[in-house]
């Protein structure tokens, strides 16, 4: 009887704890949007400084790649200076900025692909640049061997 107790309090109450922390866990926790990967940017160019955009426009396509870790993340254009934001993801907002450049988007995951709807604000213009970009799809990873 005494082992069944010892037993009792050193199993059976660990793994109700579990069964209760998993219950509660099941409907309050909730893993933010996955925005992490390769876009597409349509800027929406209104008249003025070249230098605005300049920043969009080189000889490549323009795109921005995000890294995401949970709410984090890291935004990377493929301008001339490969200008790199460091921001956040609230729900459907997407925040990122350094001293030079910000940007201030929404995500409409009800579009196929993915879109980014936003605003870009860069120091050294007198307006914001209006913007979309559309999620590229991953290539298929190839493996190195046979």
């Amino acid at each position: 009887m005494k082992a069944f107790l010892h037993y009792i309090v050193l199993v059976g109450i660990p793994v109700l704890s579990v069964i209760v922390f998993l219950q509660i866990g099941e409907n309050s926790l909730t893993a933010p949007a996955s925005v992490g990967g390769k876009w597409q940017l349509e800027p929406i160019l209104a008249e003025g400084n070249q230098v605005c955009t300049d920043f969009l426009f080189n000889d490549e396509e323009p795109r921005l790649s995000i890294s995401q870790s949970g709410v984090y993340l890291a935004l990377s254009f493929n301008d001339e200076q490969q200008t790199t934001l460091s921001g956040m993801l609230t729900e459907r907002t997407l925040t990122a900025e350094t001293s030079e450049v910000s940007l201030m988007a929404t995500i409409d995951r009800d579009a196929e692909p993915d879109r980014l709807e936003g605003t870009l604000t860069i120091a050294s213009c007198e307006t914001t640049l209006s913007l979309s970009a559309t999620r590229q799809p991953e290539l298929a990873q190839t493996s190195g061997g046979h």
